[in-house]
């Protein structure tokens, strides 16, 4: 039998903060058009630490957190991220250390997919520049996510 990787596809973002919920609706998307039971999701939003026990459960190969972050380029650039790369910066807009996952997973690879944002001043609804280019993020973060190993 071939070994299928198992990869957790985790949201983080808050949906009242504008762009911070782009993590959140790209994992929607993403849940819709990737149907393979090796691929697991969760909607992690503002507290993804309340997931440790079911994403202990699944076992993963690789987790990858989709998340606003702020880093060098244009709104709506897409960025990979190893834990290496995040564990002493700040790139993430929530108080979560996702490095800390590594100390409950250590036999699982962690990445950080990081999506440029314009705002996150309070506001339901992502900004005009990230919205007319959602569809182009969503289809570089499936990339990211389907070719890392």
């Amino acid at each position: 039998m071939l070994f299928r990787m198992k990869k957790l596809i985790i949201s983080i973002g808050n949906e009242l903060k504008s762009d911070d919920d782009i993590g959140n609706l790209i994992l929607e998307k993403l849940r819709e058009d990737i149907k393979k039971d090796n691929f697991y999701f969760i909607k992690g939003s503002t507290n993804p630490e309340n997931f440790i026990e079911p994403i202990k459960s699944i076992k993963p190969d690789m987790i990858f957190f989709i998340d606003v972050a702020f880093f060098q380029g244009k709104i709506g650039n897409v960025k990979k991220f190893t834990l290496d790369e995040i564990k002493d910066m700040s790139i993430s807009t929530h108080n979560f250390p996702i490095t800390i996952l590594q100390k409950f997973l250590p036999n699982s690879k962690i990445i950080l997919i990081g999506i440029k944002p314009k705002s996150l001043d309070f506001g339901e609804g992502l900004t005009e520049e990230l919205k007319s280019k959602f569809n182009s993020i969503t289809e570089n973060v499936k990339k990211i996510i389907i070719e890392t190993t």
